[in-house]
């Protein structure tokens, strides 16, 4: 498992990707945590250190950008995206 984290300061948002090669997602998955991301609920019974982190970031994601964007595909990885408004 290779993990990269990358973070890009652009105008006047940061974006951080987080990535892996890992085994990915199949799609019912993928569905399911995305419907959890975009209820901005921290869920206890199922992926909770995500939704919790969603739910923490809210008031600082830059405009246009509600949730943690998360892509995978089986068998090449996954990949949660995060824009934030800069704050100076």
């Amino acid at each position: 498992l290779h993990i990269v984290i990358s973070i890009h300061y652009e105008e006047d948002t940061i974006l951080i990707r987080i990535s892996d090669n890992g085994i990915g997602m199949d799609k019912e998955r993928l569905a399911d945590i995305r419907q959890t991301l975009q209820k901005h609920q921290a869920d206890y019974d199922k992926n909770y250190g995500i939704s919790n982190v969603n739910v923490r970031l809210t008031p600082y994601f830059a405009p246009g950008c509600d949730t943690i964007q998360l892509e995978s595909h089986p068998g090449c990885g996954t990949s949660f995206t995060i824009h934030l408004k800069q704050i100076l």
